[in-house]
């Protein structure tokens, strides 16, 4: 297994797109990862004060209409959609393996209904 891992990080490093991948999806699951050490503001609090601030360094890419600090945002954001993300992976796995098994052990007539509901399933998305 991990010979296999190292040998697709490889290939996937080759290739300057799939380094670019690799490295912002990293980047992205460590931010999500440190999110609580990375935010600067409350990422809900309103300070009309400093509401359209330019990026400083008290605000890092500025603020909105409300004062609500954007950097705090999407580092919390981040978190969000990475753990949304990781659910529904989680999820696909769970219901496509219980899925395969059916299709596997119930015998033929069990299998072509799972696979013609899957293919038009499939076709309606594209």
């Amino acid at each position: 297994m991990i010979a296999g891992a190292r040998v697709a990080l490889k290939k996937i490093w080759s290739g300057g797109t799939g380094r670019i991948g690799l490295v912002l999806v990293v980047v992205i699951l460590a931010v999500a990862a440190f999110a609580p050490w990375l935010v600067t503001h409350e990422p809900n609090k309103l300070d009309i004060l400093h509401r359209f601030a330019a990026p400083s360094l008290e605000h890092l890419m500025g603020t909105d209409q409300i004062g609500r600090d954007f950097f705090s945002r999407i580092v919390v954001g981040t978190r969000l959609a990475v753990g949304v993300a990781l659910t529904v992976i989680a999820a696909a796995l769970i219901l496509g393996t219980l899925l395969g098994i059916a299709a596997a052990y119930a015998g033929r007539q069990v299998e072509r209904v799972i696979l013609v509901l899957f293919d038009k399933i499939g076709r309606a998305h594209v």
